[in-house]
């Protein structure tokens, strides 16, 4: 079977480029999480802090997945923009 084919669409250089930084970023975002949750992880409250320590690892992990996900919404709009039609 040809991988050739003429019927099917390609992506232009700026659409591949976009695709590929969407990615590098899912992955960068994988990274971030998993970093963040080691460093919550070594958070140790004091006795009868504990309720004010998990509000704020959940307060901080709340601002990094908001963040992450509109930069992540930004570079998967422009993949999705630049895809082949």
């Amino acid at each position: 079977m040809s991988n050739t084919d003429p019927k099917k669409k390609k992506r232009t250089p700026i659409g591949k480029f976009m695709l590929w930084l969407f990615y590098l970023f899912c992955i960068y975002a994988v990274f971030c999480l998993f970093k963040a949750g080691v460093a919550f992880s070594h958070i140790h409250a004091a006795t009868g802090q504990e309720l004010g320590v998990r509000a704020g690892e959940f307060a901080g992990t709340l601002i990094i997945l908001i963040y992450l996900g509109f930069i992540g919404g930004i570079t998967g709009l422009l993949a999705w923009l630049t895809r082949a039609k």
